[in-house]
């Protein structure tokens, strides 16, 4: 019975995390494949800090015995990298993805490698709609279609249509740096996983400003991002301070470390936006 709940709460906070990080997922396009094979990586990887048997290596089978995952696998796991890890089809990108490369690599569909070409949507030999079936798994040409066009990477003109390579390669460079966000939500998270009886729980405030338009919010995020910068040099004063003590200590015992995140979040449906 205590298992049983063990997992379900267990499955409830995998859930929360994931649905947490979800939108930063579609941004970069992950697929339910890759992150399968990313999360069984990282949960064995993780826990082979702690399975160790004396002479220092991996207990396999105490890592098999905590994720249900054979000894096989766990080996699979500790010894290759996320890219080596699974088939192809699990590893690779969304279908619209794969739909590309072809465009772009086979010699049927593009003038030359890198190059795709204009393509009729549909008729006999090369066309889009053969493209999809080949490349695009069970999605209808129709639905690739609408796709790609949400996302601009292609254009239609009479019966044509053509990969803008343009936006293709806008899209890519779009992602924002992900390195100073990844930084603060692992020291939130290093936080949580610490237990009490080693460190105190994080302290944690929400501040949220409603700005009632585009104006009003800039001199708002102005203004706040003055205080993030005036507070960050404190704490970098802190550093330095005596009670640091940093050159007394031969050993330290903890790291406190502080992210402060600025946000600003657009309400939907017309209402205000507010920045948080």
């Amino acid at each position: 019975m205590a298992n049983s709940l063990s997992n379900r709460a267990g499955a409830r906070i995998a859930y929360e995390l994931l649905e947490t990080l979800i939108p930063i997922l579609i941004q970069y396009r992950v697929t339910p494949g890759q992150l399968n094979t990313a999360a069984r990586v990282l949960l064995v990887r993780g826990l082979a800090q702690e399975a160790r048997l004396r002479n220092g290596r991996v207990n396999q089978s105490q890592i098999a015995a905590a994720t249900g995952l054979s000894r096989a696998e766990v080996r699979r796991c500790l010894g290759n990298t996320v890219a080596q890890l699974g088939d192809a089809r699990s590893l690779a990108s969304s279908k619209a993805e794969q739909v590309i490369l072809g465009w772009m690599h086979d010699k049927r569909y593009c003038l030359r490698p890198g190059r795709p070409a204009a393509l009729p949507y549909s008729g006999s030999g090369s066309s889009f709609v053969s493209l999809v079936r080949e490349y695009g798994g069970d999605v209808p040409p129709r639905a690739m279609t609408l796709e790609l066009s949400r996302r601009a990477l292609v254009r239609i003109r009479a019966n044509r249509i053509s990969l803008c390579t343009r936006s293709l390669s806008d899209s890519a460079n779009a992602h924002v740096n992900m390195s100073a966000h990844l930084d603060a939500i692992k020291a939130l998270a290093a936080s949580i996983g610490v237990p009490a009886k080693q460190g105190s729980a994080p302290h944690v405030r929400f501040v949220s400003i409603p700005a009632r338009d585009v104006l009003e919010g800039g001199v708002i995020r102005r203004r706040a991002i003055d205080i993030v910068d005036g507070a960050a040099a404190a704490l970098r004063s802190l550093q330095e301070s005596p009670i640091v003590g940093r050159k007394r200590q031969k050993r330290l015992s903890s790291d406190l470390k502080v992210a402060v995140v600025l946000s600003e979040v657009p309400i939907k449906r017309g209402k205000q936006r507010q920045a948080s």
